[in-house]
Formats: structure tokens, C-alpha cells, sequence
């Protein structure tokens, strides 16, 4: 097989930019051979004038559609993102940072398979929930009906006999709400 051949179908099949040595590790080739050989296809790629190039980044090496070319190429490549899910996006980088129920208010019932979709995608990060101690208070069950006095301490209250017993009942503490700040 023709190594630079190989180096060009490495390059190609990436779809990405790639350093020498990730190229190396893929094609079992040298790095230093590689490196002559993307210098060759680099030049190779300019002299006949394709709307390819090969062109180094940095220290990268990537295969990509030519600037003057790019613009009539751009409307036959898939989009990378749904049109649906690239609208609650804006409306997440508009509005952050924003809970779900007040996305919910805004797109409705697709914001949770939304969601999903770009935290899949690694376009979106949610941040970690914390549990916030509860106050100490009785368990969550059905709310009792007020205690309404029995007909006995309503007279005594009435008659004002005896006031100093009208306070809280024994075993029954008194009653506190907590609110939320």
C-alpha cells in the first residue's frame, strides 16, 4: 500500500484535525514520514486547485473544504444539530442561567426530550443537585383539621373563670411555619 495514500485516507476519514503522532498511532507509520507526506498532499492539493486543501493548524493537520469554496459546499452538509433542539439551545445560552419548569413555560412538553438531546450532544451541562438539609418538623402527611375547643372550655373562656388554663393544651407544642426565604 502507498504510506501516503494511507495518510490521506487517515486524514480524510477523521473529519478533524489531527497532530502527527494521533496519525502515527493510527497508520503505524513515523511521525517524521507522515509529516513529509502531509507536506506533499498539502502541495499536491494546491497545485491541481481543488476545493480541498490540506492544511496544518497549529500543530494539527486537517482535510477541509477551501475558504473561496466553502460557502456553495455548506448548503449540502447535514446539519449537526436538529433545527428544534438548535432553537431551545438559543433560548438556553438567551436566558441563562434557567431552571427546565421556566423552558417548560416557554416551549412546552419537548423541553424534556430536549434536554436530553443536547446533554447526549455535550451542548448543555445541568448543574449537580444539592440537597439542602430540612428543617426538623413533622413528616409529611395529610394536615390535621384545627382542634376546636370543647364546649366546656368555651364557656370557662367566655366566663373568664379560669383564664390561666385556656393556654396551649399539655402534650401539644406549639405550632411554628416555616417559609421559604
Amino acid at each position: 500500500m502507498n504510506p501516503r495514500a494511507i495518510v490521506e485516507a487517515a486524514l480524510f476519514s477523521a473529519g478533524k484535525a489531527l497532530t502527527p503522532e494521533e496519525l502515527a498511532r493510527t497508520t503505524r507509520l513515523e511521525p517524521d514520514v507522515i509529516r513529509e507526506h502531509l507536506r506533499a498532499l498539502s502541495k499536491e492539493y494546491t497545485k491541481r486547485e481543488s476545493a480541498i486543501e490540506v492544511a496544518q493548524i497549529g500543530t494539527k493537520w486537517t482535510m477541509q473544504i477551501r475558504s473561496d469554496y466553502s460557502e456553495r459546499a455548506r448548503a449540502f452538509a447535514p446539519p449537526e444539530i436538529d433545527r428544534d433542539l438548535l432553537k431551545t439551545a438559543a433560548l438556553i445560552a438567551y436566558h441563562q442561567p434557567l431552571l427546565q419548569s421556566d423552558l417548560f413555560d416557554m416551549i412546552g412538553s419537548k423541553v424534556y426530550e430536549h434536554t436530553k438531546g443536547l446533554e447526549a450532544r455535550s451542548r448543555m451541562t445541568r448543574p449537580k443537585r444539592v440537597r439542602c438539609p430540612r428543617p426538623n418538623r413533622a413528616p409529611r402527611s395529610r394536615p390535621r383539621p384545627p382542634r376546636l375547643p370543647s364546649p366546656r372550655e368555651t364557656n370557662r373562656a367566655v366566663r373568664g373563670s379560669d383564664a390561666r388554663k385556656s393556654g396551649p393544651q399539655k402534650g401539644r407544642g406549639e405550632s411554628c411555619v416555616i417559609t421559604r426565604g
